[in-house]
């Protein structure tokens, strides 16, 4: 609604305002850092499948509602929220980098993930750029048309309880 009809490059929103990168030798603390930050800033998490501990936190402490699934083909949510990081979510990650590069890098006020770009040779080396790899998920999560089919269930008469996990 802030941007309206502004070309990408004038947007106010679409930036990044947080960066996290901390390997704590407990996931539980990881993944509570994660519950924190949807809640402080309102945001949705769009994690990796296959690390299932994120999602099932999430699900488990009763913060489900905070992720992000991805729809198939035929217009049904997925079963598993977020998306895997095999190569095909690599490319589209990448693409989507070089796209808020063009776009989105004259008001990123993130220096570290500025450098992690600047540094990372290819998608072959994700896993040595964790900022990358995360903020990478981040817009591809952003993109996802899930957010508009909650809006369109919470503007309707469906009966909430059959959306409410437990």
């Amino acid at each position: 609604n802030v941007d309206g009809d502004k070309q990408k490059y004038e947007w106010e929103t679409y930036k990044f305002v947080l960066t996290y990168r901390n390997r704590h030798n407990n996931t539980d603390t990881f993944n509570e850092d994660c519950v924190k930050s949807c809640v402080f800033f309102g945001a949705m998490m769009y994690p990796e499948t296959n690390v299932v501990n994120t999602y099932e936190y999430f699900i488990n402490k009763g913060f489900g509602g905070y992720l992000i699934y991805d729809r198939d083909l035929k217009g049904n949510v997925k079963e598993k929220p977020g998306t895997d990081s095999l190569e095909r979510s690599k490319q589209d990650l990448f693409s989507l980098w070089r796209d808020y590069i063009d776009y989105r890098c004259h008001v990123e006020e993130h220096t570290d993930l500025l450098h992690e770009l600047k540094d990372i040779k290819g998608p072959e080396y994700m896993r040595h750029f964790d900022l990358v790899a995360a903020g990478g998920m981040c817009l591809l999560g952003a993109r996802s048309t899930y957010v508009d089919l909650i809006k369109r269930v919470h503007d309707s008469d469906y009966d909430y309880a059959d959306f409410i996990w437990t």
